[in-house]
């Protein structure tokens, strides 16, 4: 047996909560919540549509943290089309659910729909304020 150091798993911070999913998307249409994958169906409240390359997404009333820490989006394929995740709303709400969009481009970086591919999602929300700045 080769020699090998083995590491323990560590997890700094405090009530992490994780959240993956992914959606379909729907070219030039709201995504629909029911292609949502991964989670159950109420986690995803809605997938707006805005524009070109812009879905909002709302989570559902049960999904209130009080800070998202990370987030990340990707699109599934050989298309060369990127993802990201910005205007994060509604943290630190004790009522409202958080909230996001989800940009996505072609691979020359214009905004573009995604025709029929998963777009994939990534949270890490912190889900207590004790302790913690």
């Amino acid at each position: 047996m080769a020699d090998k150091t083995f590491y323990p798993s560590f997890n700094y911070g405090f009530a992490r909560v994780y959240l993956e999913f992914s959606f379909l998307g729907n070219n030039t249409s709201s995504s629909l919540v029911s292609s949502v994958d991964g989670v159950d169906q109420t986690v995803v409240a809605s997938i707006t549509r805005s524009g070109a390359g812009v879905q909002a997404v709302l989570l559902g009333p049960r999904e209130k943290y009080n800070k998202v820490i990370w987030a990340g989006a990707s699109v599934d394929g050989s298309t060369g089309q990127r993802a990201t995740i910005g205007n994060i709303i509604n943290e630190g709400s004790s009522t409202l659910p958080i909230g996001f969009t989800v940009y996505t481009w072609a691979t020359g970086g214009t905004a573009a729909d995604v025709v029929s591919a998963a777009i994939r999602v990534s949270l890490c929300f912190r889900n207590s304020a004790s302790g913690m700045k």
